[in-house]
């Protein structure tokens, strides 16, 4: 087959469903065109693809998941797209190849983190048997860890509310009156810890926990509380009463409402903001500040 110049786009742009780009946006396994699949009918060999950034000349060998990718278009996972250089829309060169035979491989961990995981043996025989049909010299194997998902916490205002919260096994972080200033509270034998950048300013969320903030944990034993802060904080704290949002009044709630106009639509906050997290590339560190009652989705 000769080369064939095709528009790249990450899953994240594609239409397939969520399962499918769960599956494959961890691998190194594209999505080509029906006509790819036309040309190969009189070849023999196995179906392992050349990408190349046609502005770089990088370029990196991939396996195929399926070929249901509109015309002109391929899908590639983000981490590949990021690892030679390409950008949403890059032009790339597809050429079937035929990789040699490897007898053995040695692989660096771009992070200890993953080498202190329970078993990390075991996640990466998975994902090579899983999600790498071929592998690279010198390029990135990115490997699913439940661990690293997306974590959205849910909001409360009143320690009812965050106690009531964290009982129904949801990850909760609590408003606290200004007067709650200890690093670590004990309420009804839960344990509320204070975010560590509020009274540590060498502290931010890049290297709260090492680089995993205490806030973006799953399946934690903690509540997590923010102190009250601000011109509203008096309002916090108050028994049963939920107020003190800094969307609440002022430019800021003016801004707010003309958001909620502007982006009327059927689906909840907590459905929008889970979609938008979706078209992130893989990788990315966000904290976003919420403002409405997102926590109560």
């Amino acid at each position: 087959m000769d080369d064939t110049t095709l528009t790249c786009f990450s899953y994240a742009c594609s239409s397939q469903s969520p399962e499918l780009i769960q599956r494959v946006k961890y691998s190194n396994k594209i999505l080509l065109p029906p006509s790819i699949l036309y040309k190969l009918q009189d070849e023999t060999t196995t179906l392992f693809f050349k990408i190349t950034n046609k502005e770089n000349s990088f370029g990196q060998v991939c396996g195929v998941q399926e070929f249901t990718a509109p015309p002109g278009v391929v899908h590639i996972p983000y981490h590949i797209m990021e690892g030679i250089g390409l950008k949403e829309g890059s032009q790339v060169d597809i050429q079937l190849t035929t990789p040699p035979n490897g007898s053995y491989i040695k692989l660096r961990p771009h992070k200890t983190a993953f080498i202190e995981l329970p078993d990390p043996k075991s996640l990466l025989e998975e994902a090579l048997s899983s999600n790498y049909p071929v592998v690279t010299e010198g390029h990135t194997i990115a490997v699913y860890n439940k661990e690293n998902e997306t974590v959205i916490n849910q909001s409360t205002d009143t320690i009812k509310d965050a106690l009531e919260s964290f009982k129904a096994n949801k990850e909760t972080v609590y408003t606290a009156p200004a007067s709650m200033t200890d690093k670590v509270d004990n309420i009804d034998g839960v344990k509320l810890v204070r975010c560590p950048a509020e009274y540590n300013d060498k502290i931010n969320c890049r290297n709260c926990g090492s680089g995993k903030p205490l806030c973006a944990r799953l399946k934690r034993n903690y509540i997590i509380k923010f102190v009250a802060h601000g011109s509203q904080k008096k309002k916090i704290g108050v028994q049963d009463f939920k107020g003190g949002c800094y969307a609440n009044s002022g430019h800021t709630r003016f801004a707010w409402q003309d958001t909620r106009k502007r982006n009327a639509s059927s689906y909840s906050d907590a459905e929008r903001l889970a979609g938008w997290v979706k078209t992130l590339p893989h990788g990315t560190f966000i904290r976003h500040h919420i403002a409405g009652d997102i926590g109560d989705e």
